[in-house]
């Protein structure tokens, strides 16, 4: 799991994604979570309505994209099974033994 930063510079992938806002009167906003889908090709805010990335407020911070969860069981059935723990050690970049013993 990789640790989210946050930052002023505007998203550019769709996905999912923090935004907080500094604002003097408040100190930080509350993090609140967005999702990002591009429409006719520009990448926008879905909230219900649309609001086009390009022009949010240079106030705003994010951190981005969040990895949306899976089911328990999808997660389960991957452990399980030998050849997914494999993968699983190749994508985590760690040897057999550390990979045992974190299980």
């Amino acid at each position: 799991m990789s640790t989210l930063v946050w930052t002023k510079q505007k998203p550019t992938l769709p996905g999912f994604y923090f935004f907080r806002m500094h604002d003097t009167a408040y100190s930080v906003q509350h993090p609140h979570v967005r999702y990002l889908a591009f429409d006719d090709g520009e990448l926008c805010v879905i909230d219900p309505e649309f609001h086009l990335v390009d022009e949010l407020s240079d106030d705003f911070e994010y951190a981005g994209p969040i990895t949306e969860p899976v089911e328990q069981n999808e997660i389960s059935d991957f452990l399980t099974c030998d050849s997914a723990l494999f993968e699983r050690q190749l994508l985590d970049n760690v040897t057999t033994d550390e990979q045992v013993t974190s299980i």
